[in-house]
């Protein structure tokens, strides 16, 4: 990784895309007082200096180039960085892992608490990331949801080159809480199952749990409800298909697992204050 000169060519920059779906921060990494945990797909990428972050009470050491992925429902805290580490930090919402990666055992580890570590040397530039940044920031989303492509062949020619083993990291199935693990598993059902009908009693049944057992466990460890994150999985998966595909709306909202299309149509507005005709008319590429 090239780093000339690398803190007189950006400053420090935290953002959240126009969609609200991904949160970045560019620059000196922040440390924390504490650890925290929060609902999101986690990606580390050091570009120069060493820092070190500690997760779920294990301390791991980077340095230029690596690279580090985990599910930040379990708690982690970026402990210390030297004076010259410059990092940009992803946070994706978890239901992205489902599309961005194909790889089984990368999302395995991710969803029970095992990070994947790599190295990006070779594989990405400075340029490239400051470029990300960049589009990150601005309220295109076809745009942004390029630099989502881009971040998913990253990360897939990463595991291709560097694949991912049951022993690495702290261990597969390493848990301090046994309803994070309720809650992972939660996840994982509504990941694979959310464009059919699916209701939160056939998530909890989908799992083994009672149905105000699992609600109840799902928004303590998640932070929000179990239908609250269904209903995000499907919004956003209808959203791209109305700028990526052509099919008709009451086909997109049955595809995306709305029951109704007059649902999907109170769901949307609420989301991108305007109709899925509308939003399509105004962003999608008219080629």
């Amino acid at each position: 990784m090239k780093s000339p000169s690398i803190h007189d060519r950006h400053d420090a920059n935290t953002h959240t895309d126009a969609s609200g779906v991904v949160s970045f921060h560019f620059g000196e990494p922040e440390i924390m007082e504490g650890s925290h945990q929060h609902c999101h797909l986690e990606i580390n990428i050091l570009l120069s200096g060493a820092l070190r972050l500690s997760y779920l009470d294990q301390l791991y050491e980077l340095e230029s180039g690596d690279v580090i992925c985990f599910s930040a429902l379990h708690r982690h805290q970026v402990v210390s960085a030297d004076e010259s580490a410059v990092a940009l930090q992803l946070r994706l919402p978890l239901f992205l892992l489902t599309d961005m990666c194909a790889n089984e055992m990368f999302k395995h580890l991710l969803i029970r608490g095992t990070p994947y570590r790599s190295n990006a040397t070779g594989l990405l530039s400075l340029d490239t990331v400051e470029r990300w940044a960049q589009e990150l920031r601005c309220m295109d989303g076809p745009l942004q949801d390029l630099v989502l492509d881009e971040i998913t062949l990253f990360l897939r020619r990463m595991i291709m080159r560097n694949p991912c083993k049951s022993g690495q990291g702290a261990g597969c199935g390493e848990y301090r809480s046994r309803h994070l693990h309720h809650a992972h598993c939660m996840v994982d059902f509504i990941n694979g199952n959310y464009r059919t009908p699916i209701t939160i009693a056939d998530v909890a049944d989908g799992v083994g749990l009672h149905k105000n057992f699992a609600m109840s466990v799902f928004k303590k460890a998640v932070g929000m409800s179990v239908l609250e994150y269904l209903t995000d999985l499907r919004v956003n998966h209808a959203r791209r298909l109305l700028l990526y595909s052509q099919d008709q709306v009451i086909e997109i909202a049955f595809a995306s697992g709305f029951s109704s299309v007059t649902r999907f149509y109170e769901v949307f507005a609420k989301y991108f204050n305007e109709s899925p005709l509308k939003y399509r008319k105004q962003h999608a590429d008219p080629d």
